[in-house]
């Protein structure tokens, strides 16, 4: 406690136009006591990016071409069999999974470049060579 005064009195002289009240409670914010022993806290686990729950049927999966998880009309889904996130389907490994993407790819890289050559304005052909070009820039990041 005489310590507190002391280090309020020093306070008081720098700071003529202050109380006393103010340069006692400035000196015991610059006085706390120290702690007797350090007090552990939990460390928390980290969720995943992904929460993928349930289980999942493999022939059933690989029959049907599921969503991404996400918001649904009115619900949240996030059950393992009713969404393809990389490698939370039973069903599809993701050499597989990217095999199918490549050939979705090419399939709209066609219907792309044959759109492109029925447009008849300029406009429309500049706007589809734009999605051509994306569509061929994830091609190749996918090779």
């Amino acid at each position: 406690m005489a310590n507190i005064f002391k280090e309020a009195k020093k306070i008081q002289r720098m700071h003529k136009s202050w109380d006393w009240q103010k340069c006692i409670q400035m000196a015991s914010k610059r006085h706390k006591p120290a702690k007797v022993g350090k007090v552990k806290r939990k460390k928390t686990a980290k969720k995943k990016s992904y929460r993928q729950t349930g289980t999942s049927d493999r022939s059933r999966d690989q029959m049907i071409k599921a969503k991404a998880p996400g918001k649904r009309a009115g619900y949240y889904e996030r059950r393992k069999n009713r969404s393809d996130v990389p490698g939370t389907m039973s069903g599809v490994s993701t050499s597989t999974l990217k095999s199918v993407i490549k050939e979705r790819l090419k399939d709209s890289l066609g219907k792309q470049l044959v759109r492109k050559e029925l447009a008849k304005r300029k406009l429309d052909k500049r706007k589809i060579q734009k999605q051509i070009v994306s569509t061929r820039s994830e091609l190749r990041r996918l090779l």
